[in-house]
């Protein structure tokens, strides 16, 4: 059968050749997230049922993908994926489960959508924290930016950075982070990796560690404001 993917509204869909209505969301109310692995393969997440989707380089449906229940509709979504280069994946969003586990903001899948339970989360951003954005260092390290108040039980306003085994990088030292004027927990919603791996961060905060920074603010790969 062969399968197209087309964009609409802020989704993808899969559609077989001939068909008129057999489509199948990737993505409702929200832009899907897509990342490609080094094979062509393509992950797809987003506001959809179970949230994350692997597809072939041709568009058809990944089989050997399975991420069984995922993170149910009715749980949460997958807002933002990164690939590694083993080729697991790395997911943050607004979930408390991934496949029946609990997993709180952050997952590691690996290559075959079962969950990597080497990768230890543990409280993860809380019960109500959520990630938006994560990038992946060279050194495998993770930084991931949302709206969260603590990453593992540690106090992290809106950015942290974490190691490959999940645990939290304590060298990546952010102070208060990211706030509103008022000091109550702001939004990341963008970060872009530099070659010194410093990062320039992007999102509806006014302060970072208690200085002022508008929307944008560039931070040393040690958690400092540059």
């Amino acid at each position: 059968m062969s399968i197209t993917v087309s964009k609409s509204g802020g989704g993808v869909f899969l559609q077989s050749a001939g068909a008129t209505n057999e489509r199948a969301w990737l993505g409702f109310n929200a832009p899907t997230i897509i990342g490609v692995q080094s094979d062509g393969k393509i992950v797809c997440c987003g506001l959809f049922d179970k949230s994350l989707t692997r597809l072939n380089s041709n568009g058809s449906l990944d089989t050997g993908f399975d991420v069984g229940s995922g993170v149910p509709y009715t749980t949460g979504t997958i807002r933002h994926v990164a690939i590694q280069s083993d080729g697991k994946i790395i997911c943050t969003g607004t979930f408390t489960e991934y496949n029946g586990v609990s997993r709180n903001g952050i997952a590691r899948i690996n290559s075959d959508g079962s969950l990597d339970t080497g990768f230890t989360s543990g409280s993860g951003f809380g019960l109500t924290g959520s990630g938006y954005y994560i990038v992946i260092q060279s050194d495998d390290k993770i930084i991931c930016g949302g709206r969260f108040s603590e990453y593992r039980g540690v106090s992290r306003n809106s950015v942290t950075r974490i190691n490959s085994n999940g645990t939290i990088d304590s060298a990546f030292d952010v102070g208060s982070g990211f706030t509103d004027i008022d000091g109550t927990i702001a939004y990341v919603r963008n970060i872009i990796l530099l070659e010194s791996d410093a990062i320039i961060c992007g999102g509806n905060f006014s302060k970072f560690n208690n200085f002022i920074r508008v929307r944008v603010a560039k931070i040393y790969s040690d958690g400092t404001l540059a």
